[in-house]
């Protein structure tokens, strides 16, 4: 199909989706490694939530991209989708890299960010939160915290419904509120 392309002629909006996906998939990784290395480096957290920041952008540039090549003649359905695909791409080379962090680079996150979370809780003065800290020791104790597997998976459609919701703002902005250029020439 690629070969049989005339010049000139657009991609499909899932190609250049999965094109896309994967800058936005190695964005969102160095993000995650940020977020998960930061813990005990208030510089790297700062960085990986700047990028949390940045990604509507980065997001709004690649479909911005495709949609002067399309002379703006895209539908927001058409803007929508290409976004809804960079997002699952992106999201699925993200929790690869959770994935493998998690069960080979650091095996023990799940525990640690649980203890961490535990002791957070534990520190409060209100009743109820001490007992939130006691429920998370509890399922430290008695090892029923997540695989790294669900982690990961849950990362995935997390990264899929907020790209879907970030897309559709984008696409009606797009759509809506982006001045046409003048193609006449």
């Amino acid at each position: 199909m690629t070969e049989e392309r005339e010049i000139g002629q657009p991609r499909s909006i899932y190609h250049l989706g999965a094109s896309d996906g994967l800058v936005v998939g190695v964005y969102m990784s160095i993000m995650y490694v940020l977020q998960v290395t930061g813990f005990n480096n208030g510089m790297l957290m700062l960085l990986s939530q700047a990028m949390l920041l940045g990604l509507p952008v980065v997001a709004f540039v690649l479909l911005r991209r495709a949609y002067v090549a399309s002379r703006c003649t895209s539908r927001l359905s058409a803007i929508w989708m290409h976004g809804i695909v960079i997002f699952l791409c992106g999201s699925l080379l993200m929790g690869l890299v959770a994935y493998v962090y998690m069960r080979v680079i650091n095996p023990d996150f799940i525990v640690n960010l649980f203890d961490q979370v535990a002791q957070i809780y534990l520190g409060m003065e209100q009743p109820e939160m001490k007992h939130i800290g006691v429920t998370l020791e509890r399922l430290i104790s008695e090892k029923l915290l997540p695989s790294p597997i669900s982690f990961a998976f849950t990362l995935i459609w997390l990264g899929g419904f907020l790209g879907a919701i970030i897309s559709l703002i984008i696409a009606c902005i797009l759509r809506w509120g982006f001045r046409k250029p003048n193609y006449e020439n």
